[in-house]
């Protein structure tokens, strides 16, 4: 049975899926692979007398592994040097009321940080240019640029390893300099940061040892157990975020005989922990941190602590309220606190965990005036 040309371009574009005798080049085209695909089948309505079974074949066969490559099912993963990108839809992100570029757009803002791109992670270098740095092992293995699980578009995610070779300094760490924007905070000065972090299950299950994770570090001077460290953490692997100075001892209040570990919208009393009281960490929710850090006189009971967390799409509520907070300078009167880093560093740590555990973190902004909210009142 002899096809017209007609004919042939019609089983073609059917065998080629491009649709109901649609243009293929709008129909398809995303890849090189694709394009040429697009092509064949637009040449094809044009000039098909001579193509054979062969050729159709081949070009079916070829059509059939881009849409194996195309699949949803599992996780690609593509190298972007010195960190592994996974690529894929971006799960459980959070569509907020004040979206992350508004946000950035704020007064005040020098530098946010989407964690979307390569260029925002720097292995090399040094301080201030480099952001990212190794584990206890010299390795990078365990920091990765995830775009499957983010807020939107890719968050930087830290694997805690199981294993207690892999020391205090378990994951690396990303840190952020403000010296890249000029800026520094000294006496009689403020500033704001705020971050979205999440926290599996087996993260918050675990204990690991030592004397429990960190997560955020904002600081100043060489190292973040200065007079001007002040670390978040999951103290003795509590479940809920406190706040440390120098690397101890806590930022806690205190009430006649009772000791606060957190304040605030909160009353986390020492011994007394509580679902009513404490701001506990929930597993595989994104929670947004916020601090507002007053720097006072260096020696003087005259700085404040603010911090505010929420889960979710939820208001934020503060957690730490600390208003005559004492700030002794590291190296001399000109000090700064310029540093925010990013790690689940955890002290003295020996013990084997069960199993892995993994910390994500998106959306940075660092400001001189207050942070929207992404969802709810801002503080």
């Amino acid at each position: 049975m002899q096809h017209t040309p007609e004919r042939r371009r019609i089983r073609i574009e059917e065998r080629l899926d491009c649709g109901d005798r649609v243009d293929c080049a709008s129909a398809r085209g995303h890849t090189a692979s694709e394009r040429r695909l697009a092509a064949a089948c637009k040449r094809s309505a044009g000039d098909t007398a001579g193509m054979n079974y062969r050729v159709r074949f081949m070009l079916l066969g070829t059509f059939l592994i881009i849409v194996s490559f195309l699949q949803p099912e599992g996780l690609r993963t593509t190298s972007v040097g010195h960190i592994q990108a996974h690529s894929g839809a971006a799960a459980m992100g959070i569509v907020d009321g004040v979206p992350f570029e508004r946000r950035c757009q704020s007064a005040g803002v020098f530098r946010c940080i989407s964690f979307d791109q390569e260029a925002e992670y720097i292995n090399w270098g040094g301080s201030p240019k480099q952001t990212l740095y190794p584990n206890s092992m010299g390795s990078f293995v365990n920091v990765t640029r995830d775009c499957t699980v983010a807020v939107n578009g890719c968050s930087i995610r830290f694997t805690v390893p199981g294993n207690p070779e892999a020391g205090a300094n378990m994951g690396g760490k990303f840190e952020y300099d403000f010296i890249k924007d000029g800026k520094g905070f000294g006496q009689n000065s403020t500033f704001y940061v705020q971050i979205r972090a999440r926290f599996d299950s087996p993260m918050l299950r675990n204990n690991f040892g030592g004397e429990g994770w960190k997560f955020v570090l904002i600081y100043g001077g060489k190292t973040s157990c200065s007079n001007l460290g002040l670390l978040n953490q999951n103290t003795w692997y509590a479940g809920f975020p406190t706040m440390v100075h120098e690397c101890s001892p806590g930022i806690y209040g205190k009430s006649g005989n009772k000791q606060f570990m957190e304040q605030g919208d909160y009353n986390c009393a020492y011994g007394n922990y509580n679902d009513k009281d404490c701001a506990y960490f929930r597993a595989d929710e994104w929670m947004t941190f916020y601090w507002k850090i007053h720097v006072g006189t260096w020696g003087q009971p005259n700085s404040t602590l603010d911090a505010w967390l929420s889960y979710g799409k939820g208001p934020l509520k503060k957690w730490i309220w600390q208003p005559n907070f004492l700030f002794h300078f590291e190296d001399g009167p000109a000090d700064v606190l310029d540093k925010v880093a990013l790690t689940p560093y955890t002290t003295n740590r020996k013990e084997a965990a069960k199993s892995d555990g993994h910390m994500w973190f998106d959306e940075l902004i660092v400001s001189t005036q207050p942070i929207p909210a992404p969802n709810g009142p801002t503080p």
